[in-house]
């Protein structure tokens, strides 16, 4: 599987703080069922975030990785957060794409208006970049309507493997309409988000199927990677005609219970 979002990369941001702890966070992920990992710190204007020093400790990870003979990948990237300073963020050459491709992972606020995202979308996909929203299911004031809008504008949806616990009625929705794109760990620490995601995976791997979940942990991946353009799922009107009927059927059933014919 390849992961496209974490927080590996020591001393960079809320993330692993040392290059001991990197290293333990891989082995784990590695014991997961993980070989590749896109190591996506902040780039937060906000919080302070700007990936300071982040070339150095990329060159000493992948030296304690090929010391240490990891049977395992890692490429650059970063986790943009996009708030009221976005565009002054874009402008920005300090961080830097999935792996130097067209892929950018973006965040919101997670009380992100969903008009005011899909206007950050927009600009985003104007500038030449294609988007992937980071834990989609965090954004309390999107719904499946705005979810499928992003689709139709061109950007991808990344879930967090660990929010199926809290997030499982939605996630259960979003795999009904195969519109997640990505599963991430988003792990930071050893001792906090970290990999011990495994009833979590076994849960997906039942809900998705596995062309559908082989899709989301390593074909996108991959692709993202070499910087190709990705398989779109026949999801558009198939799935949409799905849910309209969902909402007449629902319809029909509040007509009856109020009697109104």
């Amino acid at each position: 599987m390849i992961d496209i979002h974490c927080h590996i990369l020591q001393e960079i941001d809320d993330g692993a703080k040392t290059l001991e702890e990197s290293m333990e966070l891989l082995k784990r992920g590695m014991d997961l069922g993980f070989h590749s990992f896109i190591l996506t710190s902040h780039y937060h204007r906000e919080r302070g975030y700007f990936s300071e020093n982040y070339e150095k400790s990329y060159m000493d990870l992948l030296k304690e990785i090929e010391k240490e003979k990891l049977n395992i990948k890692i490429y650059p990237g970063r986790e943009i957060y996009l708030g009221e300073d976005y565009r002054e963020t874009l402008k920005e050459s300090r961080w830097e794409s999935l792996n130097g491709s067209r892929y950018i992972l973006i965040e919101f606020s997670p009380l992100e208006i969903a008009s005011i995202g899909m206007k950050k979308i927009k600009e985003v996909i104007e500038l030449g970049y294609i988007p992937i929203l980071a834990h989609c299911e965090r954004y309390i004031n999107f719904k499946i309507r705005d979810y499928m809008g992003i689709k139709k504008l061109g950007g991808y949806l990344q879930v967090n493997i660990g929010s199926l616990g809290k997030n499982k009625k939605l996630i259960k929705k979003l795999i009904e309409l195969e519109l997640i794109d990505f599963l991430g760990s988003d792990v930071h620490r050893v001792r906090g988000r970290n990999y011990e995601l495994q009833r979590e995976l076994k849960t997906f791997k039942k809900l998705m199927g596995r062309d559908y979940f082989n899709r989301g942990t390593l074909l996108n991946g991959e692709g993202v990677i070499q910087n190709d353009t990705l398989k779109k799922e026949n999801w558009d009107e198939e799935k949409k005609s799905g849910l309209n009927g969902w909402f007449i059927s629902m319809w029909k059933y509040l007509f009856r219970r109020t009697g109104v014919k």
